[in-house]
């Protein structure tokens, strides 16, 4: 994020430079997006993720 960053005190931090990429990376993808002085971005960083993967292995001659 942002090295200009400001703390309110429960803990959240605000970057205003984030939703105004966020409104223009939006804009590019799906177009310009209404005015809106409340509009936020919400970062969220993955530490771990749980589940399983199914591997589809290839076809041999004994398994057909």
């Amino acid at each position: 994020m942002p090295d200009h960053a400001a703390a309110d005190p429960d803990g959240m931090t605000f970057w205003p430079e984030a939703a105004a990429d966020a409104e223009r990376r939006y804009a590019a993808r799906y177009g310009e997006p209404g005015p809106n002085p409340l509009r936020v971005v919400i970062e969220i960083e993955v530490r771990r993720a749980l589940g399983a993967v199914k591997v589809r292995l290839p076809e041999t001659e004994t398994s057909r």
